[in-house]
């Protein structure tokens, strides 16, 4: 997750698009590092311990794919905090599969438009 990698993102607020971007940076935070509203303490990862999603910043490259019309409460260029979505960073690590990855966000971007929420 290196600064300057390709990656692309789809929007369950933006169905049928896929947005390029670039990322930024990787946040240095993960779920595992908060609390529980009920207050216990979270365990110490161990080696059975799954792997959990990382933070990541990602800059759009292509503002123009947001249409202005789907979303005009919200000026041409901005995502709404609360947009939720699914995405890929291209490494160039196993670049067998990058193509299936591609076709896998794209085909999600179509699916927000059956099972938006």
């Amino acid at each position: 997750m290196r600064p300057g990698r390709d990656a692309e993102i789809t929007l369950k607020t933006l169905p049928g698009r896929t947005l390029a971007a670039k990322v930024v940076a990787a946040l240095p935070f993960t779920p595992q590092g908060q609390l529980a509203t009920s207050g216990e303490i979270p365990l110490a990862p161990n080696p059975q311990t799954v792997a959990q999603p990382h933070g990541v910043l990602l800059e759009l490259v292509d503002t123009d794919a947001i249409p202005s019309e789907s979303m005009q409460s919200i000026a041409l260029g901005r995502i709404p905090g609360e947009a939720v979505g699914s995405g890929a960073i291209y490494t160039d690590s196993v670049t067998a599969t990058l193509l299936i990855r591609r076709i896998m966000v794209r085909m999600q971007a179509w699916l927000n438009y059956v099972l938006p929420y």
